[in-house]
């Protein structure tokens, strides 16, 4: 594919403004009909009432970017915009009315369903994980597994937006990743679609963990809306990517491009099942909760997450562009949950080691500033 970068970085500066220019519409509007998330005793523990309009304004910058550039006649298009406009749906009125654990699968299965039938995406191929060959599926287990990818991904990075930039800087790592793979390969809407998306994050981040010089602006988080908007995006450009006849990357690559989201939501409904307890309870045991309980502080946990999905993703872009053999990427990913498994998840031993370094880190900070 032949990029035209003067176009595309008009294309990425256009959907930056035009996100801040949707967010300052529709900020006022959240707060009016309510969407707005309060703190509370239990896990919400910002200051007043903070507007649930970040998600619906990277949705909207998303779609009009597709709509203006792409256009909305190409099948794949259309029913990713229709599955994003429904799960966006969904997410709204999960955050005006707390839906229950039943109302949202239906509402994510029935999003999966538009992804798999409608845009014919869907996993056909593993790859070749074990070094035997490709791993086909026929089409019913292809069906399956695509719509559990879908579920899985759309709850991995609901589940890990519990921190201010938290989700919207790791959401940005794949999205760019993608993109710039996408670039050598025949899926031209794709490659847009996703550095569209990852443009659209970047006002959304300003309000949210603010820059010198916004003290003024008015902070917002994404809510369900837009962590299900992100997930549901990503993985579509995942599969899309890595399935067909030309593909940008192979299937490995994406577990690397989407490793902290995967890692997390693995080990939490991991150590969930263990303890018996249901699977969509929320708690705190997410990576930034153990992270938190170790002592280091918000910005630490910010860059340190960003820097190990960022760092993931290299190895898997790399990995990808030098043609490294997939069964060794596949190990090599495998060995790395074991290490987060264990260092996150792992006895008191682990924790301990957590907690040294963020005294560390911390009394090294203090220095500096003494």
């Amino acid at each position: 594919m032949q990029v035209d970068w003067v176009l595309l970085l008009q294309v990425l500066l256009l959907t930056a403004f035009t996100t801040f220019v949707i967010i300052e519409f529709v900020t006022p509007l959240a707060v009016k009909l309510g969407l707005v998330d309060r703190p509370n005793n239990t896990r919400k523990h910002h200051v007043g009432d903070v507007p649930l309009a970040g998600g619906i304004a990277v949705f909207i910058s998303t779609a009009v970017g597709c709509i203006f550039w792409l256009g909305a006649s190409v099948d794949i298009m259309k029913f990713y915009l229709l599955a994003s406009s429904f799960v966006v749906f969904v997410g709204i009125l999960d955050d005006k009315y707390e839906l229950s654990v039943r109302a949202r699968l239906v509402g994510q299965t029935i999003v999966s369903f538009l992804i798999v039938v409608g845009a014919q995406t869907h996993l056909s191929s593993l790859g070749d994980l074990f070094g035997f060959g490709d791993i086909t599926l026929n089409p019913s287990a292809a069906f399956l597994l695509t719509v559990f990818a879908v579920l899985a991904v759309i709850n991995a990075f609901n589940m890990l937006d519990g921190m201010d930039g938290l989700l919207g800087c790791v959401s940005i790592v794949p999205l760019m990743s993608a993109g710039l793979l996408m670039m050598n390969s025949a899926m031209p809407y794709q490659c847009l679609v996703s550095l569209i998306i990852a443009s659209a994050i970047v006002p959304f981040l300003v309000y949210n963990i603010g820059v010198p010089g916004s003290k003024n602006l008015t902070k917002i988080f994404l809510g369900d809306a837009g962590s299900m908007f992100l997930g549901l995006s990503v993985v579509f450009l995942m599969i899309s990517g890595s399935q067909g006849e030309q593909v940008a990357f192979n299937p490995v690559t994406a577990l690397w491009l989407t490793a902290i989201p995967l890692m997390d939501l693995a080990t939490v409904t991991a150590r969930r099942i263990y303890k018996r307890s249901p699977i969509f309870n929320a708690d705190k045991e997410h990576l930034h909760h153990v992270l938190m309980r170790a002592g280091f502080t918000r910005k630490q946990i910010l860059l340190l997450v960003m820097s190990s999905s960022l760092l993931f993703a290299v190895i898997g872009v790399l990995g990808q562009k030098a043609g490294m053999p997939e069964p060794l990427m596949f190990g090599a990913f495998l060995a790395c949950f074991g290490c987060y498994a264990v260092l996150i998840h792992g006895r008191i031993r682990q924790h301990k080691f957590l907690t040294f370094l963020a005294g560390l880190l911390n009394r090294r900070r203090q220095t500096e500033f003494s």
